[in-house]
């Protein structure tokens, strides 16, 4: 790969002013962003996140020539964009942002030169030891069994700090990593194992395979390198034992009372692969949907009997059966490039990489590993900060590999796009993803005006949200239920027909979500008599029918069926409602 000098002769631009410290301070704020996103679906984090990683692409240098690898990356973020938009009978605004997230970071870091790459891994770092120092915290002075941070689960914390744990291991060994980098590893390590995440220590073991089979390309390490990993190791070991142990003064680390439900959920697994299987053979082309597979647990929950009546999951717990499951092949095909093309071809450029640069893609190559493997048993690939980290690192190798002239697309002569055409092209995508946003800022002023006694602002902001977003089925929930609380207070016929047609518009926006469809039974049956037309007990008993397919073991929809049919029951003993 050709040095900043010689990339500035060549007439690439490289600013003087650019040290690194700008794009390390904004990946590090897109990755806490996109961490508290992934911790609270909260769009407005998701669209910080993006903006910190298109302010990092608006200042790199101009792409390198087209890849395979990229081409993989762009098809799969289209892809998923597409199905969420056109295909999906379930709209999420989830559906918008795991895509760009993941193809932002992969251009920033393909558009960054290499030694700002090595400031964007500093970034990751920072970040990483933010969350395993937290973690590590958390078990020894608040005795919580598994490190999370402030994350949802340990896995998705373990499968994080995996990202940053590999490449720090392999310029230990093969780069110029010293004590201090020692000491860094141990930490990361001892972070991992604190959270006890089986899925994160497989990923682990992949990644470390990898890195062993690339670095036998490699000059071999001295003893000394050995040494300074092993020590690693060990430290890392000792400092997760301590943290366990009794302290006088602190909360004890409680015992890990959820060993025997995880292996019970290892088990249940199965029934979720299989439920995801047959949920993909019955729309074999586009799949259900991005982000439906909660809606094939709940109509089919007692074949995951292990799951209960209210255990609640929207993952298959194997990203590329779920993919499979909800955007069809080409979505599993995609994953499926993504997770193999960087091994081989970074096997295949080794031998054009300078020393240093095979370090770089032999650590990038283990970090990208890691979460392709773990994936196969848990869900990284639907949480936005291990989707920011993963495209940041393929897009980091990705320049390599294409420096190398390795994995790039045959040359096609095809005109350039006019400046107009990419400028409206520009505006369009901005207004699509900046739609979210602005809907659920609307939607959370409506709630809180609510809340303070104001209903004239509320119903006016809850309206903006839902006009915002007329296919997203929440905030038509949201306005239904606003209805039906003035119906309750007094407001007679107009507010009960204002609740049930925001009911039948989510309905209409998500067919495969109950809510709404509970919400138009309990309106006609509490308050259908203020109406001109109140439902029949014959359409309130099918609906609950309706309700009671779309989810069978639900409570919400078991009681209220009950109380359709006591409803029912008593209409047609006064010979009412038929």
């Amino acid at each position: 790969m050709p040095s900043a000098e010689q990339t500035a002769q060549a007439g690439l631009r490289v600013p003087a002013r650019e040290k690194g410290g700008f794009a390390a301070s904004l990946f590090f704020l897109a990755l806490a962003f996109a961490a508290a996103g992934s911790a609270q679906a909260v769009v407005g984090l998701w669209a910080a996140a993006a903006f910190a990683l298109a302010a990092m692409c608006w200042r790199g240098q101009p792409a390198p020539a087209a890849t395979w690898l990229g081409a993989a990356a762009a098809g799969l973020a289209a892809l998923i964009a597409a199905n969420n938009l056109f295909a999906s009978p379930a709209y999420t605004a989830a559906g918008l942002f795991h895509p760009l997230l993941f193809i932002l970071a992969f251009a920033a870091a393909r558009r960054c030169p290499e030694r700002l790459q090595r400031s964007l891994f500093g970034g990751a770092l920072a970040a990483a030891l933010v969350l395993g120092v937290w973690g590590l915290a958390q078990v020894r002075f608040q005795g919580e069994a598994r490190a999370l941070a402030f994350l949802e689960t340990p896995s998705t914390y373990a499968a994080l700090l995996d990202l940053v744990l590999l490449p720090t291991a392999v310029w230990l060994l093969w780069g110029r990593g010293g004590r201090g980098f020692a000491v860094l590893l141990a930490l990361l390590l001892a972070a991992s194992l604190a959270a006890l995440s089986r899925g994160a220590w497989i990923g682990a073991l992949g990644g470390a395979g990898a890195a062993l089979l690339l670095g036998m390309r490699l000059p071999r390490p001295g003893g000394r390198a050995w040494g300074r990993l092993g020590a690693a190791v060990i430290l890392g070991v000792l400092i997760t034992l301590t943290a366990r142990l009794p302290l006088p003064g602190f909360a004890n680390v409680e015992p890990d009372r959820d060993a025997p439900a995880r292996l019970e959920s290892s088990l249940s697994r199965l029934e979720l692969y299989a439920l995801a299987w047959e949920a993909y053979r019955a729309h074999p082309v586009t799949g259900t949907g991005y982000l439906t597979f909660r809606y094939a647990l709940e109509r089919h929950r007692a074949e995951v009997p292990s799951y209960g009546a209210d255990h609640v999951t929207y993952f298959v717990h194997d990203d590329y059966l779920q993919l499979l499951q909800e955007t069809g092949l080409l979505g599993l095909l995609a994953l499926a490039a993504l997770a193999l093309l960087p091994y081989g071809f970074a096997r295949r450029a080794l031998a054009r990489l300078d020393p240093e640069q095979k370090v770089h893609a032999v650590a990038a190559v283990a970090g990208l590993t890691t979460m392709s493997v773990h994936a196969l048993v848990d869900y990284p690939f639907y949480v936005p900060a291990c989707l920011v980290l993963f495209g940041a690192l393929l897009g980091g190798l990705d320049r390599l590999l294409g420096g190398a002239g390795v994995g790039r697309l045959p040359a096609l002569s095809l005109p350039a796009l006019p400046r107009a055409a990419r400028i409206a092209l520009l505006m369009v995508t901005a207004f699509i993803v900046s739609q979210p946003v602005a809907a659920e800022g609307a939607a959370y002023w409506g709630r809180r005006q609510l809340g303070e006694g104001r209903t004239l602002a509320a119903a006016y902001w809850l309206q903006v949200a839902s006009r915002l977003q007329p296919r997203d089925w929440r905030y038509h929930w949201y306005l239904g239920q606003f209805w039906q609380g003035q119906a309750f207070a007094g407001g007679g016929a107009e507010a009960v027909g204002f609740a049930l047609r925001e009911f039948d518009a989510g309905l209409r926006a998500n067919s495969l979500e109950v809510r709404n469809l509970l919400g138009r039974i309990a309106t006609y049956r509490l308050l259908g008599q203020q109406l001109p037309r109140p439902a029949s007990a014959s359409e309130l008993e099918a609906w609950s029918r309706q309700a009671l397919a779309m989810a069978p073991l639900m409570p919400q929809v078991r009681r209220e069926r009950a109380r359709v049919l006591a409803y029912v029951g008593q209409s047609r003993a006064t010979g009412e409602g038929k």
